[in-house]
C-alpha cells in the first residue's frame, strides 16, 4: 500500500473545495430558510383568507336560509289565504244555494197560490162549460 503525502498545493487546493462546498452549503441553507419564509407568509395569508371566506359564506348561508324561511312564511300565508278565500267562496255559494232554494219553494208556493186562484175563479166556469 502505497502512502501518499500531501504538498501544500494539494492542502490548497482541498481547502478551495471545502470552502466552496461550505459556500454552496450557506447559499442552499438561505434559499431553503427564504423559502420556508415565503411558504410560511403563504400559509398564514391562506389560513387569514380561509376564515373570511368561511365567515363570509356563513353569513350568506345565514341570509339564504333567512330568505328561504320568508319565502316559506308567505307560501304559507297564501295557502292559508287562499284556503280562506276557497272556505270563504264555498260558503257565499251554499248561501246563494240556500236562498235560490227558499225562493223557488217561495215561486212554486206562489205558483200553486196562482193555480188555486185560477181553478176557484175559473174551474167552475170551465166545469160549466163542459
Amino acid at each position: 500500500m502505497k502512502i501518499t503525502r500531501f504538498t501544500p498545493l494539494h492542502y490548497t487546493i482541498i481547502f478551495f473545495q471545502i470552502r466552496e462546498m461550505v459556500d454552496e452549503n450557506a447559499r442552499l441553507a438561505s434559499r431553503l430558510e427564504k423559502s420556508l419564509q415565503a411558504a410560511q407568509e403563504h400559509a398564514e395569508s391562506v389560513g387569514v383568507r380561509m376564515a373570511k371566506d368561511e365567515k363570509s359564506s356563513e353569513k350568506l348561508v345565514r341570509r339564504l336560509q333567512s330568505r328561504v324561511d320568508e319565502l316559506e312564511a308567505r307560501e304559507s300565508l297564501a295557502r292559508a289565504e287562499a284556503s280562506s278565500e276557497s272556505a270563504e267562496a264555498m260558503a257565499a255559494m251554499q248561501a246563494r244555494l240556500r236562498d235560490s232554494e227558499r225562493r223557488n219553494r217561495e215561486l212554486q208556493d206562489y205558483v200553486k197560490g196562482i193555480r188555486a186562484s185560477y181553478d176557484a175563479a175559473f174551474g167552475e166556469e170551465q166545469e160549466d162549460k163542459k
